[in-house]
């Protein structure tokens, strides 16, 4: 998948309303006055997603924020911030700061990444049976306390 490092402001259509919109239209024209002189972190709503994301996937970004904000993103020029646009957070504006694009892995990588998910799932399976073995070794009692209805 090609990867993106980018920034996001998101501006939450829960809190503001209508007014998100305007707002994130008017932080637009700040950032692409001078945003080297502006805090664009400090011009949106806190979501619980990060403000930077570091070389993510497509994927992962469509976890974090939606389809819709992906294939968005996904056509986006890095260098100029761009939006608003949506996600369930509500609208951001966004700035691809690195793009790289997708690449064939080696057959090494793959062989790699095959041996690693072999070895987990036989680890997985080991502690499967383990605590199968011990289980056969328990008995499970519960015990439910009376209740005085009386008081």
């Amino acid at each position: 998948e090609p990867r993106f490092t980018l920034r996001q402001v998101a501006f939450s259509s829960d809190d503001r309303g209508d007014a998100a919109r305007v707002d994130a239209e008017q932080a637009l024209l700040l950032l692409g006055s001078d945003s080297s002189m502006v805090n664009a972190e400090a011009l949106g709503d806190p979501i619980p997603l990060p403000y930077r994301l570091e070389l993510a996937s497509l994927s992962t970004i469509t976890s974090r924020f939606g389809r819709d904000f992906t294939e968005a993103v996904s056509v986006l020029e890095p260098g100029a911030w761009s939006g608003p646009i949506y996600s369930g957070f509500g609208l951001h504006l966004v700035i691809v700061d690195e793009y790289l694009p997708a690449e064939r892995p080696t057959l090494e990588a793959v062989e790699r990444e095959v041996r690693r998910d072999y070895s987990n799932q036989r680890r997985k399976a080991a502690i499967d049976r383990l605590y199968e073995e011990l289980a056969k070794q328990y008995t499970i009692v519960v015990e439910v306390p009376e209740i005085d209805e009386t008081s």
